[in-house]
């Protein structure tokens, strides 16, 4: 027999609701993501609140295309982890809208027309060609080369994320993780832009190495010392 929970409710915000009454209101209403939200927010809470709490941040790289990037760097800023696990894209959105921008969109616009406009799509989400590709090549082929000359031929992915974070503002999240020394690790670092980028410099330079061993050495031991 099936036993349903509570009750929907609509959520209630009226002129005199604050924050903690709105996700008050988010937490009693059931039903998709609204409870989840709400859930969240009490679980962030818990963990930024226990200073014993080792805390890993996870993210897919599509969000940092839209406005969550501002969302994602703050959290770093405000050190919110100790780690962040995530994917090649958020080092790709990262670069390009750091060094370009992107333009708003919709679903429904006709992909064969932006191409024939030098426009990519992702989602709702408008990408110039020369805010992508180009950018990305000429920074990351640039950081590579830097490094290597400096003598460094071997490189875990948090050692290319640092790398790329000293060379962006303060509007990338990569420059955050950097400053504040936590590590940003990238497991499929070969599934993007970044990872192309990465692959054709090794063309170039033979004796450069690609370390992800060492990435997770560093994350079993965060997780075995953590209290």
């Amino acid at each position: 027999m099936i036993t349903p929970g509570r009750t929907v409710k609509d959520v209630e915000i009226t002129n005199n609701s604050n924050v903690d009454h709105i996700f008050k209101e988010l937490e009693q209403s059931g039903g998709f993501e609204a409870r989840n939200v709400a859930e969240g927010v009490d679980i962030l809470y818990n963990m930024i609140s226990d200073e014993k709490c080792t805390k890993f941040l996870s993210f897919i790289g599509a969000i940092v295309s839209t406005g969550f990037r501002g969302i994602i760097r703050d959290m770093i800023k405000k050190k919110w982890c100790n780690v962040v696990i995530t994917t090649c894209g958020a080092l790709d959105h990262d670069i390009a809208r750091h060094f370009s921008n992107y333009k708003e969109g919709s679903f429904s616009m006709d992909d064969k027309i932006l191409a024939e406009q030098d426009m990519h799509r992702l989602g709702n989400i408008i990408v110039p060609l020369e805010s992508y590709g180009p950018i990305i090549e000429e920074k990351v082929q640039s950081v590579l080369e830097q490094v290597y000359q400096s003598g460094k031929k071997e490189m875990s992915t948090a050692d290319i994320t640092k790398e790329l974070g000293k060379i962006m503002g303060e509007d990338s999240f990569l420059y955050w993780a950097y400053k504040n020394e936590i590590k940003v690790i990238v497991p499929g670092i070969m599934d993007g832009a970044v990872g192309s980028q990465i692959w054709l410099f090794s063309q170039n330079h033979p004796d450069f190495k690609l370390n992800l061993i060492d990435d997770a050495n560093f994350i079993s031991g965060l997780v075995f010392k953590a209290k």
